[in-house]
């Protein structure tokens, strides 16, 4: 430019600040005096607004002394920008001595608050309110928001209770806005009584308040009355918006495999088609979500295609979806294609793809997104480094897992609890009771979560009498309520020592409702140890509370032939039919060269499938005559018979395996579901004739085989 003003220097300067460059607005500043332009106010409003991090706070308190000297402390809009840097920087001293110093008027003390929230320091929020009530200043409705939102962020409903009742006092309890804000604090604390109290003397229920009531009954799990007062809205007229539609299809979600989701979910479908929300991101990725969660991947797909903006988020969802559905293949080569799109990924959707990676043991493409992970910086982030500690103990790499985890700066809860998973599935009870030690000692302290991880690694170590301490210590040491999936993972554990008795007391007085987790759990222990009679009962009491759930077939199915009663077999069997409860297809997956195969009961679909079974049949060969010290192998057969063991998925993949790998590599299968008695007997075999450790990462746990032994101790 042949002539620069003072406004186009200030516009370079905010240019800097906007993208975040402290250094590049600090030159410009600089540069202005160097070429004899003296800045202004607005300056230094847009130089520090670059300064909004803790890293550029002494660059903020070098420009404070300048905006000093230059008399423009005098400046009100001035001093908004410099309290504002201070808290972004977290320099709260600073702002308290500036808020002393300055006039304490309504815009100065609504403006400090705001930023006190925007910023994540709740406490100040409330402490400013009641500060200046102390002084007898009137607060205004915004200074009261931020206070009940700051509460509603803290869960701190005694606090609540008391701005309430400062905002009566102050004549303001009938504002929207005030309301509105209500409805969200109780709802966030789960007082859900007083929401609707509040909801219900408004005297205009706009969109935002009825969206507020919904989001509060949603994130409180009660689904259905979040759904009726969806309905309720639509019927009084009042259209809903971006939020309301996310949080209905929040509360379809949530009813994903227990009610009618999919069919609520559908309905709101063609609402959001008919107020032209379809290419809305926000709702298309609420909308993937519904639909993966409910399993129906053809209507996220259809949303997907729709979708004109397809951004990360939504290719996340996807990616998610695919995942938690049991289709590792799909959601890693959904990823692949979101790469070839040029799309970054989000540490969500490298937690997504990794949950994949651990549902086929794609150990070779898990590796590969660790790396991109590291390349983008994101290994330290504690969602990614959950996820890569999961991917790696499941794929059988307990090593790797602990390493990512020693290189966690400061690992979460979540990262703990991950961790002490990983221990138990790989049947090491002493590793993950001094992890739960080492997570205390870092000042960590349990929650619900941990203490299942914890019962859970009991279970698989057998720990019974470890279990029950476990157990007693979470009400009377931690104060904790147990929940149902404590009370189940003991009914488990007692199963897993043949406390069958002790088992059935126990589930018979868990105080929760249809509990059929505990009487499948306990089912599953008769099937393991051959008691028939108690079996009978878990499996009427499971068929009784829900009748459609396959698992209590599958298991009394199990526990009948193995017992020689075949015929018995067959008629649970035709009662699943008759009940019409879906069976879960079993599969396989090995990953050979970083590509995944997959394999179903008695395939016949894979290109090497004549040297798969032509392997079967050698195994079987191999094994026969070793002798009387291992399980016997029978020839695989053309029949088509899920009750033959010869063509049981993890089989094909481990023979498939066997041929497609270098002799004495170790060979990963992932199973779907829990690994048969058969299936299990057979990997001990085969890993002795071959000579090779075979990894099998099954529903439950990890089964890692070695010379004709377990590392479950035939526990599983």
């Amino acid at each position: 430019m042949p002539e620069r003003d003072i406004v186009t220097w200030n516009a370079m300067i905010g240019g800097f600040s906007g993208t975040g460059d402290v250094q590049g607005a600090f030159y410009i500043f600089r540069s202005m005096s160097q070429e004899k332009f003296q800045p202004d106010p607005v300056s230094c409003i847009c130089c520090l607004s670059a300064c909004s991090n803790s890293a550029a706070g002494e660059r903020g308190k070098e420009l404070h002394a300048y905006i000093i000297a230059h008399g423009f402390d005098r400046d009100a809009q001035v001093v908004l920008a410099l309290i504002d840097m201070y808290i972004a920087c977290g320099y709260l001293d600073d702002v308290r001595a500036m808020f002393d110093k300055e006039e304490k008027d309504v815009m100065t003390i609504e403006f400090i608050s705001s930023a006190y929230f925007l910023h994540g320091h709740y406490e100040e929020v409330i402490e400013l309110l009641e500060n200046v009530q102390r002084e007898g200043i009137r607060c205004t409705a915004k200074t009261f928001i931020n206070s009940l939102r700051a509460c509603a962020s803290l869960e701190d409903i005694d606090k609540g209770w008391v701005i309430h009742s400062n905002i009566v006092e102050c004549g303001l309890e009938l504002d929207k806005y005030i309301c509105n804000t209500l409805v969200d604090f109780y709802g966030k604390c789960g007082k859900l009584d007083d929401a609707k109290a509040v909801f219900d003397r408004l005297q205009f229920q706009d969109v935002v308040s009825w969206s507020a009531l919904i989001s509060a009954l949603v994130a409180h799990e009660d689904f259905m009355d979040g759904l009726d007062v969806f309905r309720e809205m639509e019927e009084n007229g009042i259209k809903p918006n971006e939020v309301t539609f996310t949080c209905a299809l929040k509360a379809c979600s949530g009813l994903a495999g227990i009610g009618d989701g999919l069919k609520h979910g559908r309905w709101i479908h063609n609402l959001v088609v008919g107020e032209g929300f379809e290419q809305n991101t926000i709702i298309g990725g609420s909308l993937v979500d519904m639909y993966t969660k409910c399993g129906d991947l053809e209507g996220a797909s259809v949303v997907f295609l729709k979708l004109l903006d397809q951004d990360v988020v939504i290719w996340s969802a996807m990616i998610s979806g695919y995942a938690q559905n049991g289709l590792g293949q799909e959601a890693l080569q959904f990823f692949k294609e979101m790469q070839r799109m040029d799309i970054e990924p989000t540490p969500y959707t490298i937690t997504a793809v990794l949950k994949a990676c651990s549902a086929v043991s794609a150990l070779g493409q898990g590796r590969q997104i660790h790396m991109h992970a590291v390349h983008k910086g994101l290994e330290f982030e504690n969602i990614v480094g959950s996820a890569l500690i999961d991917m790696y103990a499941r794929c059988g790499s307990l090593e790797d897992a602990c390493s990512v985890f020693d290189g966690l700066q400061s690992p979460d809860i979540v990262c703990w609890g991950t961790m002490i998973t990983s221990f138990a599935q790989h049947n090491d009870y002493e590793s993950a009771v001094r992890c739960f030690q080492d997570m205390e000692k870092h000042g960590h302290f349990p929650n619900a979560v941990i203490f299942t991880c914890l019962l859970t690694a009991c279970c698989h170590a057998n720990r019974v009498q470890e279990g029950c301490q476990h157990f007693r210590s979470i009400r009377e040491h931690y104060g904790l309520l147990p929940t149902s999936e404590h009370y189940c993972s003991m009914v488990e554990l007692l199963g897993h020592g043949c406390f069958f008795d002790e088992a059935e007391d126990l589930i018979e007085s868990i105080p929760f409702e249809s509990n059929i987790v505990g009487w499948i759990s306990l089912l599953a222990s008769c099937r393991r140890h051959g008691y028939l009679e108690l079996g009978k009962r878990c499996f009427q009491h499971a068929v009784r509370i829900s009748p459609g759930y396959s698992t209590e077939y599958r298991l009394m199915e199990s526990l009948y032939d193995d017992a020689g009663l075949s015929d018995y077999a067959d008629q649970i069997e035709e009662l699943r039919i008759s009940a019409n409860a879906w069976k879960k297809p079993a599969k396989a997956f090995i990953e050979i060269d970083n590509n995944v195969h997959g394999f179903i009961v008695g395939d016949k679909t894979h290109p090497h499938n004549h040297d798969i079974y032509t392997k079967v049949d050698e195994l079987s060969n191999k094994i026969k005559n070793v002798g009387d010290d291992l399980p016997k192998m029978e020839p695989a057969r053309e029949k088509e018979n899920t009750r033959n063991p010869m063509i049981h998925s993890e089989k094909l993949a481990i023979a498939f395996g066997l041929i497609s790998t270098p002799e004495g590599s170790t060979i990963r299968v992932s199973k779907n579901l829990r690994v048969c008695s058969d299936c299990h007997s057979a990997a001990k075999a085969i890993s002795k004739v071959e000579r090779r450790d075979i990894i099998i990462t099954d529903a439950y746990q990890i089964h890692h085989f070695h010379d004709g032994e377990c590392s479950c101790v035939n526990s599983w």
